[in-house]
């Protein structure tokens, strides 16, 4: 690392260490502890984790989520807030975490994190903030913290109104406007810092504190004392010890891991999940010998280093560092903190972990999720941290279940001319395979799904069926039910007459049918690796004898010249019913393109170049004929539209001009190919054009003029190749 680097790696650790100075103190204040502990926990813990961690720029120490877990053990053992007994149960609390977050390292426990989804993570964590914010909101106006649960909350709010002090109410929904203003407009600059600073140069200068406004207690000058945590405390209450650390634990684990991957995936770290474990367990076990509580991995701090760009755990170190010297130097400044100001640093905070982007996106894209993420907050709400783990997990288990118990109900046919097997409804031009069902099963097959599996081939069957072939590459695995109702299936369906197939699966599939009873489906071959193994059992070949009228539902060969309409299909694969959009939007944004460039407009080559940039990998000259038209389309749409503008409409015209030059090179290259190949594309221009028709007459025409002209330059230039595609265009129906 290069000394530059260095330097300002050490000074965003100082920004760092006065940045934590109030959100510590604060968190240390929800956990039960003096404020002064938030300092000590900003110390050891940040210094071990740097030291360990992967990670070059994750932040560490006294947070939300532990603070308020810990916050409610107390209330659980009934012990007061900022006594002595909560300054010795806390300690032992954080040391149980350590030891429980040093089993998860030794386990390699890191994989637990992908069994904790991002609604149930996003929904605790958002309750968690919540909760806090309405327990601390009463010291915004002089007032008290409260404790408790929603129901327990709300009442214990509103009684502490009494203490009502507007200067107070002032200053604390001043600071929490002018962060979150400062956030979004300028959020390099350190306003925590630069509030704190106000707040102790109000309290010096004017005489707040005669008209009501609370101070910090200051705390003495000098480091902490090392504690060695009683352990034997947790033998009064083992249950509640327990259940607290292990839950700590786990949201420690879980936010922090989640959150450290999604910075390394940003910036291209490489993270190793046990050595983040390990840095985890030393920074606790440093926490537990602080007498602070269980700490965490904070995302509001290491947003703030990275937008400085910060490159190494030297900020970490330098931090620690810093840290030590306010405490030795400069914690009579602490007591000249304005409450009010501190709560609204630490509110402000708090908003920024409730995740309103994650539930408006999952509200916009996964009802089912959003549900399970407002059911975890609700469940921290109304029962409280621990009751929300638990909801979170019970919950995601019965979306789970409830997921893959139904089916997709895809069935498969074919496109003519095209190999392969297509989803029918996805795909334009899919047709079933006549008197044949291929269903794709999607999940797992198991007790809880084998009904709908059951139903949905015998929905799909018709007097028609001559075979049912199940595709079967997604089912990973199945129980004993699900075997019985696969062998009720095959016998009812062979009893009709019907083939009945399992294909496209793995080995081991067929170890567990044979296992579970249906060794019939080996022996009679009812189990095959492919689908068109399947046909062909049936007497099915290929060109197959698809769904529709005459002889055009049948299978049409493509030349070799051409590998098939890849761009096409795989837009639509990838787009579904929004394919042809997609590629609207992209022929606009070629337009604009042309439009702003004359040289793509001069260029003979270049209008081919942008098209392809706009393709997927793979394409065919069909694919880039195929988007030239859909471009000449768009621009005559553009024609009717701005036809009253000179300008744009003189652009206009220079663009139908490179692409009408452009069109004809295409058409030169098809001269090369066989009479086959000309013939689909003249096919696929009809059904295009026949579409642009019916959605916009008017522009329809003015396409129409365009490819009149289109045909005088081929009649030009191109006599030979013009002649050809007449010829072919004479010979289709």
């Amino acid at each position: 690392m290069k000394k530059k680097e260095r330097i300002k790696d050490a000074l965003i650790g100082i920004v760092i260490a006065f940045v934590s100075i109030p959100i510590s103190m604060g968190y240390a204040m929800i956990a039960g502890l003096p404020a002064v502990y938030g300092l000590y926990g900003s110390v050891l813990p940040i210094l071990f984790f740097g030291i360990i961690s992967s990670s070059p720029r994750f932040v560490f120490g006294v947070d939300a989520a532990p603070a308020a877990l810990t916050g409610a053990f107390l209330v659980t053992l009934g012990v007061a807030p900022f006594s002595d007994d909560a300054l010795q149960v806390i300690p032992v609390l954080t040391l149980l975490t350590a030891m429980i977050l040093l089993i998860f390292t030794l386990l390699g426990a890191d994989r637990l994190t992908r069994f904790v989804s991002s609604p149930v993570m996003g929904g605790f964590i958002s309750g968690i903030g919540a909760e806090i914010i309405l327990m601390q909101f009463p010291k915004l106006f002089g007032g008290n913290a409260v404790h408790g649960e929603l129901f327990t909350l709300i009442p214990a709010l509103i009684g502490e109104t009494d203490s009502f002090n507007l200067l107070s109410f002032i200053l604390g929904i001043a600071t929490i406007v002018i962060i979150l203003f400062f956030k979004k407009r300028s959020p390099l600059i350190p306003m925590t810092v630069i509030l704190m600073v106000i707040g102790a140069l109000l309290a010096v200068f004017t005489d707040m504190t005669d008209k009501g406004v609370k101070l910090l207690d200051t705390p003495r000058p000098g480091l902490f004392d090392l504690v060695i945590p009683d352990i034997t405390v947790v033998f009064y209450s083992p249950k509640e010890f327990f259940t607290a650390a292990f839950t700590i634990a786990i949201v420690v684990t879980s936010e922090t891991l989640l959150s450290t991957r999604n910075f390394a995936l940003k910036r291209g770290d490489r993270i190793s999940g046990r050595r983040e474990l390990a840095a985890y367990t030393a920074a606790m076990f440093s926490a537990a010998i602080s007498g602070c509580c269980p700490v965490n991995g904070s995302v509001s701090r290491t947003g703030i280093a990275d937008q400085y760009t910060v490159s190494s755990q030297l900020m970490s170190v330098t931090a620690s560092a810093t840290m030590v010297i306010i405490l030795l130097f400069a914690t009579p400044v602490v007591g000249w903190l304005p409450v009010p100001i501190l709560t609204g640093i630490v509110i402000s905070a708090l908003l920024g972990i409730i995740e309103f982007e994650l539930a408006g996106r999952l509200f916009k894209t996964a009802k089912n999720e959003f549900v399970i993420f407002i059911s975890v907050a609700l469940a921290v709400l109304i029962f409280g941290t621990m009751f929300g783990v638990v909801a979170g997990v019970i919950v995601s288990f019965i979306s789970y279940i409830v997921k893959i118990s139904g089916s997709a109900k895809v069935f498969l046919g074919c496109i003519p001319g095209e190999e392969g097997f297509f989803s029918i409804g996805r795909y334009k031009g899919v047709r079933q395979i006549k008197g044949v069902v291929i269903y794709r099963f999607t999940h797992p097959l198991f007790f809880a799904n084998a009904m709908e599996f059951q139903k949905d081939i015998e929905e799909a069957v018709t007097g028609e069926t001559k075979a049912v072939i199940v595709d079967a590459g997604n089912i990973s695995s199945i129980d004993v039910t699900a075997a019985e109702y696969l062998l009720k299936i095959y016998e009812t369906m062979k009893a009709k007459g019907i083939r009945f197939f399992l294909t496209e699966h793995s080995g081991e599939l067929n170890d567990a049918l044979h296992e579970y009873g249906c060794g019939v489906m080996l022996s009679e071959w009812a189990v095959l690796p492919k689908i068109e193994l399947a046909l062909r059992a049936c007497g099915i070949r290929e060109p197959y004898d698809l769904e529709g009228e005459g002889d055009a539902a049948r299978g049409e060969s493509v030349s070799s010249s051409y590998s098939g309409r890849s761009a096409l299909a795989l837009f639509e694969w990838a787009f579904g019913p929004y394919a042809e959009n997609r590629m609207r939007e992209l022929a606009d944004d070629y337009v604009k393109e042309m439009m702003q460039s004359q040289e793509m407009i001069r260029s003979e080559s270049m209008p081919g170049e942008a098209i392809r940039k706009r393709l997927i990998p793979v394409w065919g000259l069909m694919d880039e004929e195929w988007f030239l038209d859909i471009v000449e389309m768009r621009v005559a749409e553009y024609a009717k539209n701005k036809s009253t503008d000179a300008d744009i409409y003189s652009r206009l015209q220079g663009i139908e001009l490179a692409l009408a030059q452009y069109h004809a090179y295409i058409d030169k290259r098809f001269s090369e190919s066989d009479e086959d190949l000309i013939a689909d594309l003249i096919r696929l221009r009809r059904k295009r054009e026949l579409e642009f028709k019916n959605r916009d007459p008017e522009a329809y025409e003015i396409y129409r003029a365009e490819r009149h002209e289109h045909r005088n330059r081929l009649r030009e230039k191109y006599p030979r190749l013009l002649a050809k595609i007449d010829k072919v265009r004479d010979e289709l129906p």
